[in-house]
């Protein structure tokens, strides 16, 4: 192996031109990934559960209507509290990455934090969620970069092995 040529995290002109990260803006593009933009946002309702075994129930989720604020522009204006974010943004993950999602730190001052599970190799979908805590009341406005998503270099997974589970293509979301 060479291990001159190993990199460890991709830029963001390199999600682009591999195909990684879709529906995003090329201005977007950053130094260590992409900014992401927040689409939609729901409340956590219900209670989901997690078996020994077999697939996730998951809690259902009621999405949380923007609305115009004095100046005219779309925003939420969110209260502590745990939700479930959608950016516009989506990714086709290669079976030699592994991809993240972070706040920006604009974020993170206002008191919010952005949780991201790892999106495995063999993962797509037209559209990423995750999740974030807000600790102190804050106002976004629809379409705000709120996230970076990031790609890391991996070993090759092989092609039976690549992820194709329940959140594939983000089927729970639809």
């Amino acid at each position: 192996m060479n291990f001159n040529k190993l990199r460890i995290m991709l830029n963001g002109k390199e999600l682009h031109n591999e195909c990684i990260i879709v529906n995003h803006l090329e201005e977007n593009l950053t130094q260590h990934g992409c900014d992401i933009r927040l689409r939609k946002v729901s409340v956590v309702k219900g209670q989901g559960f997690i078996p020994r075994e077999g697939k996730t129930m998951l809690p259902s989720y009621e999405e949380i209507q923007s609305f115009l604020d004095i100046n005219g522009n779309e925003v939420w204006h969110l209260s502590p509290g745990y939700y479930m974010i959608d950016f516009i943004e989506g990714c086709n993950i290669p079976k030699n990455k592994m991809g993240r999602i972070v706040q920006r730190s604009s974020v993170a001052r206002c008191g919010a934090w952005i949780y991201s599970s790892i999106f495995d190799a063999g993962f797509h979908t037209d559209s990423m969620g995750t999740f974030m805590e807000v600790f102190h009341p804050i106002t976004i406005e629809k379409n705000a970069r709120v996230a970076q998503f990031y790609c890391y270099d991996c070993t090759d997974v092989n092609e039976e092995d690549l992820y194709n589970g329940q959140y594939q293509n983000d089927k729970q979301r639809k």
